[in-house]
């Protein structure tokens, strides 16, 4: 998974319409249509002090390395950027829906590290011909836990079983 987003690092693409005709032709005037563009932005890894470049400056911007107020003087020193009281509100608001997302991010990943470590538990026991309650009530599982479980384990005896027949 980290090779993957260490292949995205640093990307920036940009995706805009054009139009192609594929039936009749009838020219759409451009206006009616290209107003829209689409950037993907997958700003690389750290921070350089000594970068004006448009990547780092999304770097700056998109991550939370640095406080508000840390960012704003980055913007105002490193890059040139004349910074306003909107810009302000907006780099504020920014770094608050990164954070949130780290947030999120992070404890989702160890919900999702918590089932399958109690997963591959309840499996190994069962291994030892421990039953799954047995092996539920040895490990101390919460029931919410033991739903998510028994989905997992299910799901991969089904797939296990596709593959064999």
């Amino acid at each position: 998974m980290q090779e993957y987003a260490n292949r995205k690092e640093g990307v920036a693409n940009h995706y805009s319409m054009k139009e192609e005709c594929l039936g009749n032709r009838r020219k759409e005037k451009a206006e009616n249509y290209g107003m829209m563009h689409i950037f993907m932005l997958y700003p690389k890894g750290k921070y350089d002090a000594k970068d004006t470049s448009f990547q780092n400056l999304m770097n700056v911007l998109f991550k939370n390395e640095h406080s508000v107020e840390e960012k704003l003087e980055i913007l105002r020193k490193q890059f040139g950027i004349k910074v306003t009281e909107t810009m302000e509100e907006e780099v504020e608001e920014m770094s608050h829906i990164c954070m949130y997302y780290e947030q999120v991010g992070e404890k989702r990943g160890m919900q999702i590290g918590k089932i399958l470590t109690q997963t591959a538990n309840v499996e190994r026991l069962m291994k030892k011909q421990l039953s799954m309650q047995e092996a539920f009530e040895l490990l101390g599982i919460e029931k919410d836990m033991q739903e998510k479980i028994i989905k997992r384990i299910t799901n991969d005896e089904k797939a296990t079983n596709e593959i064999k027949h």
